[in-house]
């Protein structure tokens, strides 16, 4: 059942016995012509709450005291009467006092047909030709599924679909303001029911004289200029191991530095970036003076799904189409 039909329930429920209530009062306080006046005036009070919006706007709390109250004068009016005339009978008062008993029960009767033609007259008022039903028809909420990839490394451990875009370790470093950078460029295959919803970068990288990265050091990774100094304190899993460092970063906020100086802190959706290009040329280098240093693994792992649905799926992918080692001129940035 629906509230709206609820609310008007109550609303019904407590005009009919406030008009009852109004209707028998002035029956019972009166007699001749002006019983019938208080039938009509009950009748008339009646029409008034059916039709009144500010009366159908009042809380449930009040409905229901109104329908306590009405019904508690209704009934001790009834009871009044119906004991006064019961007392008549048993003392064998004259015929006439039985005539003003039955008299009494047609006014009750009478009393419930002007409550029932306030009922129908309020409606007419109203406009409301049909009453409210609780078939309701409720449209089916459709949930649609979102492919998600939450950040932490176990959820990372389960992606089935992954590139490597550096899959053996690496020398690189940086001297006399350049480095070593190999450019990998990743093709995408796609189709317009499988996109690339979410992933994860993984980074492992080190020196062979201290091991894990120094807090100087950083990764350099930067797709199609949406990159740079990759910062390796916001990564959502850091493993600073004995013989290298190991970052696990959301694809979707690559946190990164524009330059070496580390002014400004940025972010990148590589996410949406695969989805703009069909290829994404990476800029790849160790930011490190310590010769030693080297790169053993950079991996792109990502869940593919249909837009439309919200469906994940395998239909998307991602490849390394070639690997070139470039001795860059430009200095490091």
């Amino acid at each position: 059942m629906n509230k709206k039909k609820i609310k008007y329930e109550w609303h019904l429920y407590s005009a009919v016995a406030i008009t009852g209530a109004v209707t028998f009062c002035g029956i019972n306080y009166s007699t001749g012509t002006p019983q019938v006046l208080g039938g009509a005036f009950g009748a008339i009070v009646g029409t008034f709450f059916f039709s009144s919006k500010m009366w159908k706007n009042q809380p449930m709390s009040v409905h229901v005291w109104s329908i306590v109250i009405s019904c508690s004068i209704f009934i001790c009016l009834t009871v009044k009467t119906l004991l006064k005339h019961f007392a008549c009978l048993i003392k064998k008062i004259t015929v006439k006092n039985n005539m003003n008993f039955l008299k009494a029960i047609g006014f009750f009767f009478a009393a419930l047909i002007f409550v029932l033609s306030a009922v129908f007259l309020s409606k007419w008022i109203n406009g409301d030709s049909k009453p409210i039903t609780s078939t309701t028809t409720i449209p089916e909420i459709i949930e649609r599924k979102m492919v998600s990839c939450p950040p932490d490394r176990l959820s990372y451990s389960t992606v089935s679909q992954n590139v490597k875009l550096i899959d053996k370790e690496t020398a690189m470093f940086a001297e006399n303001g350049k480095f070593a950078n190999p450019q990998v460029i990743i093709a995408k295959s796609e189709t317009s029911d499988s996109k690339v919803a979410c992933g994860y970068l993984f980074v492992r990288a080190g020196t062979k004289s201290n091991g894990a990265l120094q807090d100087w050091e950083d990764v350099y990774i930067n797709p199609n200029s949406f990159g740079g100094h990759i910062i390796s304190k916001s990564a959502i899993s850091i493993n600073d191991g004995e013989n290298y460092s190991e970052y696990l970063f959301s694809l979707d906020r690559i946190p990164y530095w524009a330059t070496s100086e580390r002014k400004s802190v940025l972010n990148a959706d590589w996410a949406a970036l695969l989805n703009v290009s069909n290829e994404v040329k990476f800029d790849i280098a160790l930011n490190t003076n310590d010769k030693t240093g080297f790169i053993n693994e950079i991996a792109i792992a990502y869940k593919c799904w249909n837009p439309k649905t919200g469906e994940e799926n395998t239909g998307c992918k991602l490849d390394v189409k070639n690997k070139t080692d470039i001795q860059t001129n430009n200095p490091v940035k």
